[in-house]
Protein backbone atom coordinates (compact mmCIF):
# COMPACT_ATOMS: atom_id res chain seq x y z
CA UNK A 1 0.00 0.00 0.00
CA UNK A 2 1.41 3.56 -0.81
CA UNK A 3 2.59 5.55 2.07
CA UNK A 4 0.69 8.48 0.95
CA UNK A 5 -2.94 7.29 0.73
CA UNK A 6 -5.23 9.26 3.00
CA UNK A 7 -8.77 8.64 4.26
CA UNK A 8 -10.76 11.45 3.89
CA UNK A 9 -14.36 11.58 5.78
CA UNK A 10 -17.05 13.28 4.06
CA UNK A 11 -20.40 14.55 5.23
CA UNK A 12 -23.11 12.01 4.50
CA UNK A 13 -25.45 12.26 2.11
CA UNK A 14 -28.85 12.86 1.86
CA UNK A 15 -29.80 10.13 -0.30
CA UNK A 16 -30.96 7.28 1.91
CA UNK A 17 -33.01 4.08 2.08
CA UNK A 18 -35.76 6.21 2.12
CA UNK A 19 -35.50 10.02 0.76
CA UNK A 20 -37.39 12.26 2.04
CA UNK A 21 -38.44 13.53 -1.19
CA UNK A 22 -39.59 11.59 -4.55
CA UNK A 23 -38.23 12.56 -7.61
CA UNK A 24 -41.24 14.81 -8.08
CA UNK A 25 -40.75 16.62 -5.13
CA UNK A 26 -43.28 15.68 -2.89
CA UNK A 27 -42.24 14.67 0.60
CA UNK A 28 -43.23 11.67 2.04
CA UNK A 29 -44.91 13.15 4.88
CA UNK A 30 -47.57 14.37 2.51
CA UNK A 31 -47.43 11.07 0.89
CA UNK A 32 -48.19 9.34 4.19
CA UNK A 33 -50.52 12.31 5.47
CA UNK A 34 -52.37 11.57 2.44
CA UNK A 35 -52.55 8.23 2.19
CA UNK A 36 -53.69 7.92 6.14
CA UNK A 37 -56.97 10.72 5.00
CA UNK A 38 -57.35 8.08 2.08
CA UNK A 39 -57.79 4.97 4.48
CA UNK A 40 -59.95 7.62 7.07
CA UNK A 41 -62.43 8.06 4.15
CA UNK A 42 -62.94 4.48 3.35
CA UNK A 43 -63.49 3.74 6.88
CA UNK A 44 -66.06 6.79 7.41
CA UNK A 45 -67.60 5.61 4.11
CA UNK A 46 -67.94 2.07 5.34
CA UNK A 47 -69.42 3.26 8.39
CA UNK A 48 -72.12 5.18 7.39
CA UNK A 49 -73.13 3.02 4.61
CA UNK A 50 -73.70 0.18 7.07
CA UNK A 51 -75.57 2.25 9.30
CA UNK A 52 -77.54 3.89 6.30
CA UNK A 53 -77.94 -0.50 5.80
CA UNK A 54 -78.52 -0.79 9.32
CA UNK A 55 -81.30 1.63 9.61
CA UNK A 56 -83.23 0.52 6.70
CA UNK A 57 -83.13 -3.33 7.66
CA UNK A 58 -84.90 -1.58 10.99
CA UNK A 59 -87.01 0.80 9.95
CA UNK A 60 -90.58 0.59 11.09
CA UNK A 61 -94.41 2.07 10.05
CA UNK A 62 -95.96 4.06 12.34
CA UNK A 63 -98.92 2.75 11.84
CA UNK A 64 -99.66 -1.25 11.11
CA UNK A 65 -101.57 -2.10 7.89
CA UNK A 66 -104.73 -2.16 8.18
CA UNK A 67 -105.09 -6.13 6.94
CA UNK A 68 -102.61 -7.16 9.67
CA UNK A 69 -104.80 -5.57 12.40
CA UNK A 70 -107.67 -7.40 11.20
CA UNK A 71 -106.45 -10.79 11.24
CA UNK A 72 -105.49 -10.10 14.71
CA UNK A 73 -107.60 -10.28 17.32
CA UNK A 74 -107.04 -8.06 20.22
CA UNK A 75 -107.16 -11.35 22.76
CA UNK A 76 -103.84 -11.84 21.04
CA UNK A 77 -101.68 -9.17 22.51
CA UNK A 78 -102.84 -10.63 25.98
CA UNK A 79 -99.42 -12.34 26.06
CA UNK A 80 -99.82 -13.45 30.18
CA UNK A 81 -103.68 -14.82 29.14
CA UNK A 82 -105.25 -13.26 32.18
CA UNK A 83 -107.90 -11.44 29.74
CA UNK A 84 -106.73 -7.91 29.67
CA UNK A 85 -104.29 -6.35 27.40
CA UNK A 86 -102.65 -4.28 30.56
CA UNK A 87 -99.22 -3.33 31.90
CA UNK A 88 -98.06 -6.74 32.66
CA UNK A 89 -98.41 -7.44 28.94
CA UNK A 90 -96.13 -4.84 27.75
CA UNK A 91 -93.82 -5.56 30.42
CA UNK A 92 -93.68 -9.41 28.78
CA UNK A 93 -93.62 -7.73 25.56
CA UNK A 94 -90.76 -6.07 26.31
CA UNK A 95 -88.67 -8.85 27.95
CA UNK A 96 -88.93 -10.66 24.61
CA UNK A 97 -87.53 -7.56 22.48
CA UNK A 98 -84.83 -9.06 20.15
CA UNK A 99 -85.27 -12.29 21.43
CA UNK A 100 -85.74 -15.52 19.39
CA UNK A 101 -86.74 -18.64 21.80
CA UNK A 102 -90.19 -19.98 21.22
CA UNK A 103 -91.33 -17.63 25.12
CA UNK A 104 -90.62 -14.73 23.55
CA UNK A 105 -91.54 -15.60 19.62
CA UNK A 106 -95.69 -15.60 21.64
CA UNK A 107 -95.17 -11.40 21.27
CA UNK A 108 -94.02 -11.57 17.19
CA UNK A 109 -97.41 -10.51 16.51
CA UNK A 110 -96.08 -9.49 12.66
CA UNK A 111 -94.53 -13.38 12.47
CA UNK A 112 -91.40 -12.01 10.75
CA UNK A 113 -89.43 -14.25 13.21
CA UNK A 114 -88.61 -11.52 15.94
CA UNK A 115 -90.22 -8.89 18.50
CA UNK A 116 -89.01 -5.58 17.76
CA UNK A 117 -90.67 -2.16 17.29
CA UNK A 118 -93.10 -3.22 14.89
CA UNK A 119 -95.06 -5.66 16.77
CA UNK A 120 -94.86 -2.99 20.30
CA UNK A 121 -96.92 -0.63 17.51
CA UNK A 122 -99.45 -3.88 16.97
CA UNK A 123 -99.40 -4.34 20.43
CA UNK A 124 -100.63 -1.01 21.05
CA UNK A 125 -102.85 -0.95 18.20
CA UNK A 126 -104.07 -4.12 19.77
CA UNK A 127 -104.66 -2.82 22.96
CA UNK A 128 -106.83 0.23 21.16
CA UNK A 129 -108.85 -1.59 19.67
CA UNK A 130 -109.60 -4.18 22.37
CA UNK A 131 -110.37 -1.11 24.36
CA UNK A 132 -112.79 0.34 21.76
CA UNK A 133 -114.47 -2.80 21.78
CA UNK A 134 -115.00 -3.34 25.16
CA UNK A 135 -116.46 0.78 25.58
CA UNK A 136 -118.59 -0.26 22.59
CA UNK A 137 -120.22 -3.44 24.19
CA UNK A 138 -120.58 -1.38 27.61
CA UNK A 139 -122.31 1.14 25.33
CA UNK A 140 -124.85 -1.56 23.97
Amino acid sequence: MPKNLQFRQTAPTQETAFPSKTSDGISNGLLLALFFLLVLAVITWWHFSSKNTERQNTAISPTPTLSVLDALSPEVADLNQDGHIDASDAAQLRESFYKTDSKSLQADFNQDGKVDASDYSLFVSLQEKMQLDSATESAQ
